[in-house]
């Protein structure tokens, strides 16, 4: 074959064209190696092949590192090279054992950190900084860097759960930067992977798999969902197993119950099975054999479950996916789907809330009698497999020049069309039927979010060098503000999240699209009533509660358990419960605290409550080598703080004094000079770059423009936008109080009387007490806030003594009202010492 191409008898197959890219990148004629293809395209077994050739050809025993952002990822890596070492097994099993530093006989060396004897290691994003030696050693270069789901990668570097985010970036660069080679491989390798390695001078090719799966998948969307869960439920009273893929951890115990309660299912415990973030060992467990342990009549897991785990049996028949804003990504939602590979029915039933846009492009409407059919139900298919694509170099170049955005050829995002839904009240539709039925706002591009994030490092460092610092060099914090790699990398994911958020279901069609599946919407009728919601706290909650106290000897020993994903049981429940004990400051919980104080029960807790800290506290609790959204907070609480002052409040907990008024108090004005207002347009359909009006992006605020052809904007419109603030602190404004009304009639001006009369506002007194009950206690009982309380203002200071928390003395080592906050010994003094007598003789 290589003959006959070579003297023009053939053209080169795929087959060819991929070992002729991969013998190049073998020969080291090129770092990097990247591959874009769908799921169950043989990319591990083709990373398996490439790693035993380079192991056999290499003259001493090749260093490896694979890089994962979740442990499950990391599990089925270790199984499928057992050649390596899982960074969570060297942990707990070398946790008390060193090795000396072939370099420097003076250095000792964690398991982790030992190339010697563990040449080939599997990491988690989260743990690079542990193969420092010391915490600060230099990493020596990798032979070969493996980057397994690349895309999911790169957005980790920016996640919220991230500690330490620019340490762990720059190590991350510095790793694939010195590698030898770097094979990076992912289904929605795009743009932000591209301009990665491109901006890090890691050239490179990049193969790209046009195949796709042979009996395209119909993602069918609905509004209802009751049908959806009645669908639910009469596909397992028909016998057939179900799962359920879903962006809501709660929605999940909702099904357990609408199932459980049907007793004419007869599902036992055993035969409902659900993964979660809060998920223990024994269930976590159950990920290294799926091809068994899944084997359940339903199956249900959150995208906590997005990597690592391939579920390739024939068992389940239909699937079923829950939809909802502000949880995670279209990609993560997308990559979640796709743990469970074959179900008998193509059909996958999307149930999305009614705040997400289903007005799609090219998506058909059918009837929703088409989906209950029992043709439809019966359709049975064969394991979605791949299908050659024509060597057509015009057919490899559809889809656009975005790598992001190229989609299947024969997809119907590919066709020119204008579809618009003729769904709106001219069919008669009631306002329940036209939930969902509105455009969505405009997706955000990089080179947005690109500007915004430097606007941001801007306005971010400057506040730096106005935070009150000890340090002998105040000011001094290096941020990241020029266009490299990483940067780079965050505006993407930036842009990725806002448009998920705003745009949920179109980034979901872009990505199925690529894939060569569709979406249908299906078309709106008389909604059925809302599903019960179940009252009072969710089940994880009262699990947490539920669960035994342990001291902190015992906690540290289960917390290094759980942390390597050993503890067994409800072991995960008792650690959860003692780290929201420690957080809150308690000695107990119980139910009664979580709804007096709407106080989350998992990590990381209230981020409501360490703004506040933040905005009490100028300069303290504030995490210098954050990045991306993480890093805004020094500027977001020095905007907080001066809201606060032009309200005229004396403190965040002045649920006593009032605002000044908009008009006579001067506060309209003092506002529309903020940088929070700056960059709002003017008029309907003005526009701003985002970069514009940063500081009102990142709290996340949408700058509205006056209404009914005003030149102002009204008192709700400026409410909406102290709110926005505000609602970081657990804080809200009550009602606007009427404090001036213009003269009516002959005196009256061009606006409404309505619209020239003055307010002013209060705090709401519920908002404020549920607060102050919480900072209150983190001053007295949680040591790292005891130590600054001080440093309060006196006024602050009196409010919080004066605060009845005394329902909550039945958790609390001490009374909550005495000793005062100045006069209060350290929360880790285990008993007052005994009075004892001096006398001077």
């Amino acid at each position: 074959l290589v003959a006959e191409v070579a003297a023009g008898l053939r053209k080169p197959d795929n087959l060819m064209k991929l070992n002729t890219i991969a013998n190049e990148w073998i020969a080291g004629k090129f770092p990097l190696l990247g591959i874009r293809s769908g799921v169950n395209t043989g990319k591990t077994v083709f990373c398996g092949a490439v790693g035993d050739e380079l192991w056999r050809a290499s003259d001493r025993p090749m260093t490896t590192i694979m890089i994962t952002y979740r442990v499950a990822q990391a599990e089925d890596l270790k199984r499928r090279f057992p050649r390596t070492a899982n960074y969570l097994d060297l942990k707990a099993d070398y946790e008390n054992q060193w090795f000396q530093d072939p370099n420097d006989k003076h250095n000792l060396l964690t398991a982790l950190q030992s190339r010697k004897d563990f040449p080939e290691i599997v990491v988690q994003v989260d743990s690079l900084l542990n193969l420092r030696p010391g915490g600060i050693g230099e990493v020596a270069p990798f032979d070969l860097v493996i980057l397994d789901e690349v895309a999911s990668i790169l957005a980790h570097l920016s996640a919220a759960t991230l500690r330490n985010g620019m340490e762990t970036g720059e190590l991350f660069l510095e790793i694939v930067q010195r590698a030898k080679r770097v094979l990076a491989m992912d289904d929605g390798y795009g743009q932000r992977e591209h301009d990665f390695f491109r901006l890090a001078n890691v050239p490179g090719k990049l193969i790209i798999n046009t195949r796709r799966a042979a009996v395209p998948l119909t993602f069918c969307v609905g509004l209802d969902e009751k049908k959806w869960l009645d669908r639910i439920v009469a596909d397992l009273a028909a016998g057939k197993n179900v799962v359920v893929v879903s962006m809501s951890a709660r929605v999940l115990d909702r099904i357990r119950d609408r199932v459980m309660l049907n007793n004419s299912l007869g599902l036992a415990d055993a035969d409902i099975l659900i993964h979660r973030a809060l998920s223990g060992g024994d269930t976590t467990a159950l990920l290294k054999n799926v091809a068994e342990n899944w084997k359940v009549r339903l199956l249900m897991y959150s995208p906590s479950i997005e990597a690592g785990v391939n579920f390739d049996v024939p068992w389940f028949h239909t699937k079923f996916l829950f939809m909802c804003k502000k949880s995670t990504t279209a990609r993560a939602a997308w990559q979640a789907t796709l743990r469970v590979r074959q179900t008998e029915s193509p059909l996958v039933h999307c149930f999305v809330q009614s705040s997400i846009s289903v007005m799609l492009d090219c998506a058909q409407e059918v009837p929703a009698a088409r989906l209950c059919t029992p043709e439809q139900q019966r359709t049975t298919t064969v394991a979605p497999q791949a299908l050659d694509a024509e060597d057509d170099p015009a057919l490899q170049d559809s889809g656009g020049g975005r790598l992001d955005q190229q989609v299947a050829v024969d997809s119907p995002l590919c066709q020119a069309s204008s579809f618009q839904s003729d769904a709106g009240p001219s069919r008669g539709l009631t306002s329940e039927q036209l939930k969902g039925l509105f455009g969505p706002p405009r997706r955000v591009t990089m080179a947005e979010t690109l500007q915004f994030l430097q606007a941001c490092n801007s306005e971010v460092t400057a506040a730096w060098r106005r935070v009150p610092s000890s340090t002998e060099e105040p000011g001094k914090v290096v941020r990241l503000i020029e266009d490299g790699p990483l940067f780079r990398t965050f505006a993407h994911t930036e842009a990725e999240r806002r448009n998920s958020d705003a745009r949920l279901l179109h980034e979901f069609q872009l990505q199925v699209a690529r894939a060569g599946h569709v979406i249908e919407i299906e078309q709106p009728e008389e909604l059925a009533g809302k599903s019960k919601r179940r009252k009072g706290l969710p089940p994880e909650a009262l699990q947490i509660i539920g669960a035994r106290a342990i001291d902190a000897a015992e906690y540290e020993e289960l917390r290094k358990l759980r942390d390597v994903k050993r503890d067994r049981g409800v072991q995960n429940l008792e650690v959860a419960r003692y780290e929201a004990c420690q957080y809150y400051g308690l000695k107990d919980i119980d139910e009664h605290f979580f709804k007096e104080t709407k106080a989350d029960y998992k990590a990381p807790f209230s981020k409501k409550l360490d703004f506040l800290l933040q905005v009490l506290l100028p300069g303290r609790f504030l995490d210098e080598g954050a990045v991306a959204r993480q890093s805004h907070e020094p500027k977001m609480v020095e905007t907080a703080r001066g809201l606060l002052k032009d309200l005229g409040l004396a403190h965040p907990f002045d649920v006593g004094g009032a605002t000044c008024s908009l008009l006579a108090g001067g506060l309209k004005d003092r506002l529309l000079k903020l940088e929070l207002f700056r960059g709002r347009p003017k008029q309907v359909g003005a526009k701003s770059a985002m970069s514009g009006r940063a500081v009102s992006e990142m709290f996340q605020i949408q700058l509205q423009a006056p209404r009914d052809e005003k030149t102002e904007l009204d008192p709700g419109q400026l409410k909406g936008v102290m709110n926005g603030v505000l609602a970081r602190m657990g804080l809200k404004l009550g009602k606007a109080i009427e404090v001036g009304r213009p003269r009516r009639g002959k005196g009256k001006q061009h606006e409404s009387a309505s619209g020239n009369s003055d307010y002013k506002y209060k705090l709401e007194r519920k908002h404020v007490l549920r607060m102050a009950k919480l900072v209150k206690l983190q001053f007295r009982e949680v040591p790292r806030v005891w130590q600054h309380r001080r440093e309060l203002e006196p006024a602050i200071r009196g409010f919080l003594n004066e605060v009845d928390a005394s329902d909550l003395d039945h958790m609390l080592r001490r009374p909550s009202g005495h000793p005062l906050l100045e006069d209060l010994r350290s929360p880790t003094t285990e008993e007052d010492p005994e009075e004892c007598m001096i006398v001077l003789r």
